[in-house]
């Protein structure tokens, strides 16, 4: 399947949860907003969220600093 992050073009296989994404690609993330075709998606819903072909998601950390 082909899912659009950050409007880059990554290849998965199927049946990938949004929890295996994060744990892939940014595993060290904390402070994390996921966004799926528009919808914030709540951390507690990330295992189990199905990711589908096409879906188009922007992965947005929070960095605090003064």
């Amino acid at each position: 399947m082909t899912i659009r992050i950050n409007d880059q073009s990554l290849e998965l296989e199927a049946e990938t949860d949004v929890q295996s994404l994060i744990d892939r690609y940014l595993p060290a993330s904390r402070h994390l907003i996921v966004d799926i075709n528009g919808e914030i998606i709540r951390r507690e819903s990330w295992r189990g969220w199905p990711l589908r072909d096409n879906d188009r998601i922007e992965l947005i950390q929070l960095v605090g600093g003064g």
